[in-house]
């Protein structure tokens, strides 16, 4: 009867206790890490384990520190790998998870959510709290959606994420706003549009218009300047 209906069976005396049957939990084998001094060599093997808990271990076993946005703490993994090199094989969990990793210059691992996780739900164009462009993989072109968006601020927001030098002598605020949206192109092909597309600015007194700006390149640097007309 108790195999039938999944029942259980105290006995207290000649009282017999019968009750649902409610299975012991079963306890999730912890994640495997194994770090040889000798090869220097890590061996990771998980399957939904949190990626705190994961990195705390190998953090402990391994020379090295891995740091996390707090976000992604209960964030699961699943990884198999053998003998391979620490940053080649943290590169390869972060890839297969869709995670940037990057090395500090204390030698720290740093990892964070991929930036084009946070354009998965657009449609055409970005909200109010996104970046109106996206790094592509390659880490040389952009992805463009932007709408009625202030030029000088994307030229701004630009030059930190792509971290460019930058140099400018005068305001960017009143370089007006643009709609744009493009699927691939490189940085240096986008400014001359952005600078292009410039609107003219009418003074309070509508006695003609406001500066308008250009730019200039000197080796990697990029400088900001009122258009000499």
């Amino acid at each position: 009867m108790c195999k039938t209906y999944d029942l259980t069976i105290d006995f207290s005396g000649s009282i017999l206790h019968i009750s649902p049957y409610t299975a012991p939990k079963e306890i999730p084998p912890l994640p495997f890490v194994y770090y040889d001094f000798d090869s220097e060599r890590l061996n990771i093997n998980i399957d939904n384990h949190k990626l705190g808990e994961v990195f705390r271990l190998v953090t402990q076993q391994t020379p090295y520190n891995l740091l996390y946005a707090p976000d992604l703490k209960e964030f699961e993994l699943s990884f198999f790998i053998e003998n391979v090199p620490v940053e080649s094989a943290l590169r390869q969990l972060a890839k297969l998870h869709r995670l940037r990793m990057e090395i500090s210059e204390e030698g720290f691992f740093l990892f964070e959510r991929e930036q084009q996780d946070r354009t998965k739900k657009r449609t055409i164009w970005p909200s109010k709290e996104e970046l109106p462009f996206v790094l592509l993989d390659d880490g040389e072109h952009l992805r463009v959606r932007a709408r009625d968006y202030p030029i000088g601020q994307l030229l701004l927001e630009l030059a930190k994420v792509l971290e460019v030098n930058w140099y400018q002598s005068v305001p960017m605020d009143e370089m007006g706003t643009i709609d744009l949206q493009i699927d691939r192109i490189q940085f240096d092909a986008l400014l001359p549009i952005l600078f292009d597309n410039q609107v003219p600015q009418f003074l309070p007194n509508g006695e003609g218009t406001l500066p308008s700006f250009t730019y200039r390149k000197e080796g990697s640097t990029y400088f900001l300047e009122e258009k000499i007309n």
